[in-house]
């Protein structure tokens, strides 16, 4: 069942019982005043819209057992300021952070084989992405769509810096180091 939780506009905290291996599309949309989510070991994957607009979301706690997270899950989740995608992750959807305002900063680790379109659209004022992916992922040019990425730093594995300098892209950054 989708949308369970859907606008329960006076949840402040999810915690996910471990007995749940399952989370539903839209389950907690809407929940504007969570700030934290705990989901527990055994889920994995985070399906499409399962946390949009939740607007206070500011911590998220994610399993190990995690492999995708769906299209537009944490889409206009505009006070997450940071994220860092779990090394067993490895595909994010499209829209997945659509709108989030306040994302800073990502770490992306090198399990990720896939970003959909527009990922991080219109992520305003991201400014960090830390990459450890020693070959540059071939996306569109979308992903990061009203994002300044020619202000935004990409640290990136140490012998991998000439890759991304050339790839599509990858390229636009307006800094790319090392991590």
């Amino acid at each position: 069942m989708g949308f369970i939780f859907f606008n329960c506009s006076s949840l402040t905290e999810i915690i996910i019982p471990s007995s749940v291996n399952t989370i539903k599309k839209g389950a907690f949309a809407g929940c504007n005043a969570v700030s934290e989510i705990t989901i527990p070991d055994g889920i994995t994957s985070l399906p499409e819209i399962a946390f949009y607009n939740c607007n206070s979301l500011i911590t998220i706690n994610l399993p190990n057992s995690l492999i995708s997270i769906g299209e537009t899950t944490f889409g206009n989740c505009v006070s997450l300021t940071n994220f860092d995608i779990p090394n067993t992750i490895t595909s994010i959807g499209a829209q997945a952070f659509f709108q989030c305002t306040s994302l800073n900063e990502v770490s992306i680790p090198e399990s990720v084989t896939s970003i959909g379109d527009r990922a991080f659209y219109n992520c305003s004022v991201l400014s960090k992405l830390n990459l450890n992916i020693t070959t540059p992922l071939t996306i569109n040019s979308d992903v990061f769509e009203f994002v300044s990425i020619d202000t935004a730093t990409l640290k990136v594995p140490p012998s991998s810096i000439s890759n991304y300098t050339n790839a599509d892209v990858w390229k636009n950054f307006g800094t790319i180091i090392s991590l």
